[in-house]
């Protein structure tokens, strides 16, 4: 089933009221703002690709916000959803909404409400998140701002050599394929532990997936640069509706 079907079904079945129109759903969604302020959406929903591709039509916003996740065509950009669940997506679009609203009100994105990375950078930071699901860094005392990734020049690998780091203290190293000096003890290694666990031994992979956080974060940011910069080069100009923007910059 498409997901512009689904959609239709389920507006259908939650008494939602909608219109179809030269193929496209218009359709209202009344949203309030975290000032209580009551905000009525008319939106366009249409199908390119089996992807839904949604528009407002009041310009209550600005055409093209890359800030404010609204494509140069003015459609929204909603982020990655892993799974298609119809009602997921409806809270996704309502959640957006009220971000939207938010950005209205105070020129910014609320931390309530989850920001994608631009462009490609989106899948990455999808990937890393899948990965922080499999470790959990806090119980290990460390964090992605404590942990730092360093590309080494060497002579025995054709391949990157990493180094990493947390807080100044090389803890592994090694290539994207393989951890070197394995005997060395792993960071799950608890303190006072007279028998270490050592890197080749972890069962819990720990610097295998912390190098592939550390690789996928670098590559996440570099696309983020690219993203800004396409822009940057074209015509298209900041809204001014947020504090900070890239395109000023």
């Amino acid at each position: 089933m498409s997901k512009f079907k689904d959609l239709i079904d389920y507006l259908t079945k939650e008494n939602i009221p909608f219109k179809l129109i030269e193929g496209d759903i218009q359709l209202t969604l009344k949203i309030v703002s975290n000032k209580g302020k009551r905000t009525s959406f008319d939106l366009i929903i249409s199908e390119v690709n089996n992807q839904l591709k949604v528009t407002e039509r009041a310009n209550i916003l600005p055409k093209f916000c890359p800030n404010r996740h609204i494509n140069p065509d003015g459609s929204f950009c909603l982020g990655i959803l892993d799974h298609w669940i119809v009602e997921k997506w409806i809270k996704t679009l309502r959640e957006f909404l009220q971000a939207q609203l938010f950005c209205n009100d105070h020129k910014k994105w609320s931390k309530n409400y989850k920001q994608w990375s631009h462009g490609d950078a989106a899948r990455y930071q999808l990937y890393v998140e899948e990965l922080l699901k499999t470790i959990n860094l806090k119980d290990l005392g460390l964090n992605l701002n404590s942990l730092q990734l360093f590309n080494v020049e060497s002579r025995l690998f054709e391949e990157n050599y990493f180094h990493i780091y947390h807080k100044d203290k090389l803890i592994f190293m090694g290539t994207e394929k393989k951890i070197h000096c394995k005997r060395q003890s792993c960071i799950c290694t608890p303190n006072g532990r007279r028998k270490h666990v050592t890197l080749g031994k972890c069962s819990k992979k720990c610097a295998e997936i912390i190098l592939k956080i550390l690789i996928n974060e670098e590559l996440r940011k570099k696309e983020e640069v690219v993203f800004w910069n396409t822009f940057k080069e074209s015509t298209l100009k900041c809204c001014r509706t947020m504090e900070k923007c890239e395109l000023n910059a």
